[in-house]
């Protein structure tokens, strides 16, 4: 009988080894808090999908692509592969505070699927920046939610993990060969300053208020059609909420910059000064204005320091 039972018991052993030996690497399961990936570099594609709106990053020849067809922003590359290469567990969250703020969010989870050369992965973000407590990330629907954090980052991890397009892909306002461009008309809605036309054809025509200059500074209008080469914004006003997108947009501009790009066609930059609240009240935003590209409907911010180069007085383009 004893020896029956001495086996027994080492079995027993050995299977609680079994288990307790994993269990100390990773306290929570690491099939159930397994989220950073080390080789990211061996990553080949990532698959971002809510609901109905999905975004496939895929790297071919060492470039990121997004969609299969343009190339991906190089800094919104870089903070997604640090994301998943080094984001860490916080703390877990209990069943009846996750349910608390997927509620108050009425969130949908982003799923990410990650591939590449010996990578295979999958988890759930819960977007419930709202709370202020930051995203919420678990391996599936059934596993246990966690809050994460990224070390050498003071932002939400989850940030990193955005299903619309426009946020991939270079944030620019004008990447312009300066030799196509035909004409440049610019208009100021105060009346203070004068609107500006400037025609580089055969020869170069500068207009000030409908008026020929007789002596137009050849050399400053070059170099200022050459800013158009390349001229980025800072981000997408996704901050707006509708009401205050459409007040924006349904308002005459304070500038406005229309460019003819012969057989290109044309181009068209609208922006609006840009407020914000200071000790309860509005007021201008000093370094910051929104823009409106091609009657998109769509508005960024862009820096007055990226921007300035194309907001000239009528002096500037005149020979003294």
């Amino acid at each position: 009988m004893k020896r029956p039972l001495i086996i027994i018991v080492a079995g027993l052993i050995l299977f609680a080894g079994i288990i307790l030996i994993p269990s100390k690497r990773s306290p929570f399961g690491k099939l159930n808090s397994s989220f950073s990936i080390p080789l990211t570099d061996n990553i080949s594609s990532i698959h971002i999908s809510r609901g109905e709106n999905t975004l496939l990053l895929s790297k071919e020849n060492g470039i990121w692509l997004v969609n299969n067809h343009n190339e991906a922003r190089s800094s919104a590359i870089s903070f997604i592969l640090a994301t998943l290469g080094e984001v860490q567990i916080k703390s877990p969250v209990s069943e009846e505070l996750f349910e608390s703020l997927t509620d108050q969010s009425n969130t949908e989870p982003v799923v990410v699927r990650v591939r590449g050369k010996g990578v295979k992965e999958r988890f759930l973000v819960y977007m419930t920046a709202n709370s202020g407590m930051g995203s919420v990330f678990r391996k599936s629907e059934k596993s246990l939610p966690f809050f994460m954090s990224l070390p050498g980052y003071d932002l939400d991890p989850g940030l990193a993990f955005v299903t619309d397009e426009r946020y991939w892909l270079p944030f620019y306002v004008f990447r312009l060969e300066p030799g196509n461009i035909e004409r440049v008309d610019l208009k100021y809605r105060d009346t203070g300053r004068e609107d500006i036309s400037i025609e580089v054809r055969d020869s170069i025509i500068l207009s000030v208020n409908d008026t020929i200059v007789e002596y137009p500074d050849r050399e400053h209008i070059m170099r200022y059609l050459s800013w158009f080469s390349f001229i980025p914004f800072e981000k997408w006003a996704t901050d707006l909420d509708p009401d205050q997108k459409g007040s924006i947009l349904n308002s005459a501009p304070d500038i406005e910059i229309g460019l003819l790009l012969g057989d290109s066609g044309d181009l068209s930059l609208k922006l609006w000064i840009k407020y914000m609240e200071v000790d309860m009240e509005s007021e201008p935003d000093t370094d910051r204005l929104y823009g409106e590209l091609n009657n998109s409907g769509e508005l960024f911010v862009v820096k007055y320091f990226d921007i300035d180069p194309l907001i000239k007085s009528a002096e500037y383009f005149i020979k003294r």
